[in-house]
């Protein structure tokens, strides 16, 4: 049996979160004022489900540091996603237009109330700027890490 690291089995276990919440809201879309952007909650929970199990996945098959800044980035990432996506679904009653004018413009959402715009804009400026951490940090510890059958000289291709 493979021994599950923290960031392993944490990842594993929000993807599977995300995952369910996000199927289960796929009921909710229907009866939202504005289901375009309910959907889009919908999606992107399913996504992030997705996402979040894949790179659970790839951190239970290669090396990836055990404690440390890294690890706290790992388990980190899934947990300060989480207040995007609720801010999504809400959007779905809110509908509010700044931060994501195309798809409101689709949903025909006409604005909200400034506290509900502001929320929305700034639970999607952290959690970007955290989703580009944590793959950065995913991808970084990928090439800096030797694989199975790789030679210590192996160059990776540009």
């Amino acid at each position: 049996m493979i021994e599950l690291s923290r960031a392993s089995r944490s990842n594993l276990r929000q993807g599977a979160v995300y995952m369910l919440v996000g199927l289960v809201w796929g009921f909710v879309v229907p009866a939202s004022l504005f289901p375009r952007l309910a959907l889009g909650a919908h999606i992107q929970l399913t996504a992030h489900g997705v996402m979040f199990l894949v790179a659970g996945l790839v951190m239970l098959h290669f090396p990836f540091p055990k404690g440390g800044l890294t690890e706290k980035i790992l388990i980190a990432g899934p947990w300060l996603t989480w207040p995007v996506m609720l801010t999504e679904m809400a959007n779905g009653w809110w509908g509010a237009n700044k931060t994501l004018p195309i798809a409101a413009g689709q949903a025909g959402a006409t604005g909200s109330q400034p506290w509900q715009e502001n929320i929305i804009a700034i639970t999607h400026l952290i959690g970007g700027i955290v989703l580009i951490v944590y793959w950065t940090v995913i991808a970084a510890q990928l090439f800096r890490a030797r694989l199975g059958g790789e030679s210590a000289s192996a160059s990776y291709p540009d």
